[in-house]
Parts: structure tokens; C-alpha cells; sequence
């Protein structure tokens, strides 16, 4: 299937975006199996996922 290149792009952006979060939440679950903040996955997925929309946004303009 052919695809655009903003297309091509934006799938590009989800896959960073989603790939961050995992590597977040991956992190997240380290600092609750050592510390036992339970709310830590969440935070450290959404802090990584933040940080990659950020960065995504400066890239485009």
C-alpha cells in the first residue's frame, strides 16, 4: 500500500512516541520493584512520552 510521506511521517512520530513510553514504563517498573512507589510506571511513561512530543513538535517547526 502506498502511503504519503506526511503519513510515513506520522507513523514515524507514533512509533517514537510509543517506543519511548514502553522504555519509560520499563524504568518506571525498576523504580517501583526497588523504592515501592507504585505510581512511578505511569509517571516515567508519560514523562518519556511528553518529552518525545516535545521534541517531535520542535523538529517540525
Amino acid at each position: 500500500m502506498l502511503r504519503s510521506i506526511s503519513q510515513k511521517r506520522n507513523i514515524n512520530h507514533i512509533r517514537r512516541l510509543l517506543v519511548n513510553m514502553a522504555i519509560g514504563a520499563a524504568v518506571g517498573l525498576v523504580i517501583r520493584w526497588i523504592r515501592g512507589v507504585e505510581i512511578a510506571p505511569m509517571l516515567c511513561a508519560l514523562t518519556c512520552g511528553a518529552a518525545v512530543l516535545l521534541k517531535i513538535n520542535k523538529e517540525e517547526h
